[in-house]
């Protein structure tokens, strides 16, 4: 059965009863991802589940998914960003046990019994899909460079009288 998001995940009374969740959460409710972008428009979509592994570990499971306004860093304009993110967490005490999960499956500290909010858990994963560094596509992007306006290749790039900028500084060092 797939219920709304709780305000506080219970992971180890969430995996025992095998829980799944899943829904739409505005994306004005998570101000840390509206710090890191330059608008967010509608809502996130999120798909969460609960269980234990063979190791008898608390998983967590699923995806979420939404639509982000970035600045593009070649030409300083907007561009529409569709963020996803796979969950695959695992529930751990202490960071002895990190050594011993699966490569694809990151660690989750939690204390015994410890609670953690359902929206940070969904803004966190968000957050780590945002781009490091966002662009429009190769066509489209008023920041492209035509190929005519680029500088010239070999070192000759004082346009002004065609010499070689360090022959110049070459003659000073020698006292002309």
């Amino acid at each position: 059965m797939s219920e709304t998001l709780p305000v506080f995940l219970e992971p180890w009374r969430f995996s025992d009863l095998a829980m799944q969740f899943s829904g739409d959460v505005p994306l004005a409710e998570m101000p840390r991802l509206g710090e890191a972008v330059l608008r967010l428009e509608g809502d996130a979509h999120y798909a969460l589940r609960f269980q234990r592994d063979a190791r008898r570990r608390i998983r967590v499971s699923g995806q979420v998914t939404a639509n982000a306004v970035l600045t593009c860093q070649r030409c300083l304009g907007e561009v529409a960003y569709p963020l996803s993110g796979e969950i695959s967490l695992a529930v751990i005490e202490g960071l002895a046990e990190m050594e011993y999960l699966p490569e694809d499956v990151e660690p989750l500290l939690l204390e015994p019994g410890e609670r953690r909010r359902g929206l940070d858990l969904v803004e966190d994963e968000l957050l780590l899909a945002l781009p490091q560094i966002p662009r429009h596509e190769d066509e489209g992007c008023a920041g492209d460079l035509e190929p005519e306006s680029s500088p010239p290749i070999g070192g000759q790039g004082d346009s002004r009288d065609g010499e070689n900028p360090f022959a110049r500084l070459a003659e000073l060092k020698k006292g002309g």
